[in-house]
């Protein structure tokens, strides 16, 4: 019965040895997990405003829409179109020659010669 007794006590014992690689890569992924969170909580508040957000959404919107127009109507246009637009202007309701005036004005502007070539 003795012996029956430490057969057990020493199966469970050896049963609850933790290997040292496991315990150690454990203990690390514990501690990276505390240091990322930490971090995440520092920089939760690093966020942007909501106004600056709405105002990059806007500004990227305008862009994908300046990039679908310059493959449409050619680079001109597409900046003319990006001018009205931010003006709040519907490009498609200016005729032609309104357009050309509008261009012919916006030439002048120092915008226009700053991105000539880039956008």
């Amino acid at each position: 019965m003795f012996t029956a007794t430490v057969t057990v006590k020493m199966a469970f014992l050896q049963e609850a040895v933790i290997d040292e690689d496991e315990y150690l890569r454990y203990r690390i992924s514990e501690r990276f997990n505390d240091v990322m969170k930490g971090l995440f909580e520092l920089h939760k508040k690093d966020s942007l405003p909501k106004e600056q957000t709405d105002v990059m959404n806007e500004l990227n919107d305008y862009l994908q829409v300046y990039m679908a127009d310059r493959a449409k109507v050619g680079d001109e246009r597409a900046k003319a179109n990006l001018l009205l637009r931010q003006m709040g202007m519907n490009p498609s309701e200016l005729s032609d020659d309104e357009v050309i005036v509008l261009t012919k004005a916006f030439e002048k502007s120092t915008l226009f010669k700053r991105t000539r070539g880039k956008l």
